[in-house]
């Protein structure tokens, strides 16, 4: 199993204490897609770096119990921290449809370079396997 994984115009998420950044997400060789099984604490977020090159499309999709996670994606450049209130603030514009409490996305990439894949839970704790794909 690989585990790897990381928001809108200055995009603030009250209450997320932590971001947990994993590392990059690499495919076996040969592969073009892998599954990352994980789960996230309520207020938290994952955070999985993918490098991919323009005009790859990238596909992902989110399993987990009650439809509880979902994850958003960032194009290269995009930066976060956390502000003096603990809110993690995200400095870029999340790709259009998968911007918000996405499941299941697909699209082509406008630009090479590190994208940020964020997990999170919409209630409560939540386990869940996270499929990418790009080819």
């Amino acid at each position: 199993m690989i585990r790897t994984l990381s928001l809108t115009a200055a995009l603030l998420i009250a209450g997320s204490a932590v971001a947990d950044e994993r590392p990059d997400v690499r495919f076996s060789p040969g592969a073009i897609d892998a599954t990352l099984s994980s789960s996230v604490v309520r207020g938290d977020r994952d955070i999985y770096p993918i490098s991919a090159s323009a005009g790859q499309t990238m596909t992902l999709a989110i399993e987990s119990e009650g439809e509880n996670a979902v994850f958003q994606v960032f194009p290269p450049g995009t930066h976060y921290m956390q502000d003096s209130d603990g809110v993690w603030v995200f400095h870029g514009q999340a790709i259009r449809g998968a911007d918000g409490d996405t499941r299941a996305w697909s699209g082509q990439l406008t630009s090479g370079g590190r994208y940020l894949i964020v997990v999170g839970g919409v209630r409560g704790n939540a386990d869940y396997d996270l499929n990418v794909r790009i080819d």
